[in-house]
């Protein structure tokens, strides 16, 4: 029983951090995300009405379906990808994504401090904001294309082997 536990909460982690990476980054109950399409006065609140039960209906059924994309795509990167070890896991936590997540908090103050912030006033694709966009896609882009040069200046092979363990000593079994 305590076997079958383990796994029903790994699901159930699984599709907790679906639904919340739904609602936080991929627009909740909007079809297409950051596109509001349910909103008073748009042509399928027209359609169906803004607080009807069809068009919870149509919300629930739109979130419900990211999830699944997103526990699908979850599973598909799991049946994939090798799995690390904790400690290789530590190593490049503190090698490589500790310094890239400082260097992109410097970039966004930098961008905060030119004044490059988005308005949101203003629609998202408006004048302001695509130039703003445009600045933070290229300031981002240049980090990447500086972490992507010094991995590839990097004279260690990548093999996930350890070298540096001590021998094993195997004595032959008695018989």
């Amino acid at each position: 029983m305590k076997f079958a536990l383990f796994f029903l909460a790994e699901y159930a982690h699984m599709i907790t951090g679906s639904a919340l990476l739904v609602c936080l980054f991929l627009g909740g109950w909007e079809p297409i995300p950051f596109v509001s399409v349910f909103h008073e006065g748009s042509w399928l609140s027209n359609l169906i009405g803004y607080n009807s039960w069809l068009a919870a209906l149509i919300k629930f059924h739109v979130v419900w379906g990211k999830v699944a994309l997103m526990l699908v795509l979850y599973m598909v990167v799991r049946w994939t990808l090798p799995r690390f070890r904790f400690d290789q896991l530590m190593q490049m936590a503190w090698r490589w994504l500790v310094p890239v997540g400082m260097v992109m908090v410097l970039v966004a103050g930098l961008m905060a401090a030119l004044n490059l912030r988005i308005d949101p006033a203003d629609g998202l694709f408006s004048g302001h904001n695509y130039l703003t966009l445009l600045a933070h896609l290229v300031a981002n882009g240049v980090v990447l294309a500086a972490i992507l040069w010094i991995l590839s200046r990097s004279r260690t092979p990548v093999t996930g082997r350890e070298g540096n363990l001590p021998p094993v000593d195997v004595r032959p079994a008695a018989g």
